[in-house]
């Protein structure tokens, strides 16, 4: 009789070794997974922490439809002329992809992969000036207007 109760023993001690492993692993997998998620959301804190940088306080922050580029954009003003800064930050990749040198009148997306910037040109301008550019996030290629 004692042969089999020992048996049966070494197969309890080998069930709850394995149920004891199987716990370890899912409580450990839970845990990176948390350390992943929150090494992601300050990640995704960098662009707001580099717009303030560049720009100023009183940053826009404008997503493309499906939240992979922010257009980082902020209003300023020399000798009465009032123009903005901007530039687009891949959420992706976590660095700016594209930074205008010029001053621009106003920018804006104009599509999920395209945004649209006037430009300030040295004389005042109507509201329907045709001195732009668009710039593609995705192909990060820039193409002109045909007045420019």
């Amino acid at each position: 009789m004692e042969p089999i109760l020992y048996f049966v023993n070494r197969v309890m001690i080998k069930k709850h070794n394995l149920l004891l492993i199987y716990m370890v692993t899912i409580a450990l997998s839970c845990s990176t997974s948390k350390k992943a998620n929150t090494e992601g959301q300050d990640k995704s804190m960098d662009y707001k922490e580099l717009a303030q940088k560049k720009l100023g306080e009183k940053v826009s922050y404008l997503a493309n439809t499906d939240s992979t580029f922010m257009l980082c954009v902020t209003n300023k003003s020399d000798d009465g002329v009032k123009y903005i800064q901007f530039f687009v930050f891949d959420l992706r990749s976590n660095e700016i992809i594209y930074e205008p040198k010029r001053r621009m009148r106003k920018v804006a997306w104009v599509s999920s992969n395209e945004i649209r910037a006037d430009i300030l040109t040295g004389m005042p301008v109507n509201e329907g000036t045709d001195d732009y550019i668009i710039y593609n996030v995705n192909e990060k290629k820039m193409t002109k207007s045909p007045n420019n």
